[in-house]
């Protein structure tokens, strides 16, 4: 049978509309997994010992990212403020706080998606701040928790996009391109432990951040999308990133728990960096060089001195 002629039931035609989806990708992971990956099975209990201690990292590293992930999409995106607006946007804003957040799980990867529909429970800009913010607190967590031992943690890399799609049920899984080319800019052009932003995602922010639309809800709408616009720069090499260590995550957090964060993670960049230039990986070492010129020149925003 041609694929093409295949016919979707009625009752269960999606209505489709777009959707945008982050993936996150655990750089290394596959080297985790590789320490105990051992055959025949280890009858020495030193050996034995190394690969338990090898799952029990491989278990921890995969369980604290969703841990940090969820954590945060359960206490929402940063508040926006809306003092200068009028009192009934901040009224009704409160209207439209409610979101409908995809949050899956994969073998070393978290994917985090939402409907660019509105619907009575559901606000899409909203939405979309909240999966920015989520995914710019878990570049940082999860960088801050090597700060003791570059070896207890595993930086992020991924891609944020967006294409038509729909969640469909039962299976309550999402098909979108949106899904495979979040996927495609993680591989092929984040590159350093950074998440690339298509240009089709930062050319409808753009345009909902200008949109002249007049009314409450188009108001808040906008502020909204320049609240966004704050996740996104313009990196060296003319690519869009993620500003994990931008105002739009910052000015979202309490002040003293932002500088023990980027501190932290400041200190287990530095020493990762080491380490591998020690053991002669120049090839990872210049991928925290990259890290280390984006971290920089935010530090003092964050309270860290250098």
């Amino acid at each position: 049978m041609d694929i093409e002629s295949i016919e979707v039931p009625s009752k269960a035609r999606p209505v489709l509309s777009y959707w945008v989806v982050a993936f996150l990708d655990l750089l290394g992971y596959e080297s985790a997994l590789a320490r105990m990956d051992v055959f025949p099975f280890p009858e020495d209990p030193v050996a034995y010992g190394k690969v338990v201690a090898a799952f029990a990292r491989a278990v921890k590293l995969r369980r604290r990212l969703f841990g940090l992930v969820n954590e945060f999409l359960s206490e929402k995106a940063p508040p926006v403020d809306l003092s200068h607006l009028s009192i009934d946007v901040q009224k009704a804003a409160e209207k439209w706080r409610k979101v409908e957040v995809l949050n899956v799980p994969g073998a070393d990867h978290w994917v985090v998606g939402c409907s660019l529909a509105p619907s009575d429970t559901h606000s899409p800009m909203r939405a979309v701040l909240e999966l920015v913010s989520a995914a710019s607190a878990a570049m940082i967590i999860q960088l801050a928790q090597g700060a003791d031992d570059p070896d207890d943690t595993l930086p992020l890399r991924g891609g944020i996009d967006i294409a038509l799609g729909e969640l469909v049920q039962p299976e309550n899984f999402l098909y979108s391109p949106a899904l495979t080319r979040a996927y495609k800019l993680e591989r092929d052009r984040a590159l350093y432990a950074r998440s690339i932003i298509g240009e089709r995602f930062v050319g409808f922010i753009k345009s909902a951040a200008n949109d002249e639309e007049p009314g409450v809800e188009a108001n808040y709408n906008r502020e909204l999308a320049k609240a966004v616009m704050r996740f996104l720069f313009r990196d060296k090499d003319g690519l869009v990133a993620l500003d994990f260590m931008g105002p739009g995550l910052h000015n979202g957090l309490d002040e003293e728990f932002a500088t023990e964060i980027a501190t932290n993670a400041w200190s287990f960049a530095n020493a990762a960096h080491s380490r591998w230039r020690e053991n002669g990986r120049f090839d990872i070492a210049a991928k925290y060089d990259w890290l280390l010129d984006y971290m920089r020149p935010r530090l003092s925003d964050w309270g860290v001195k250098a």
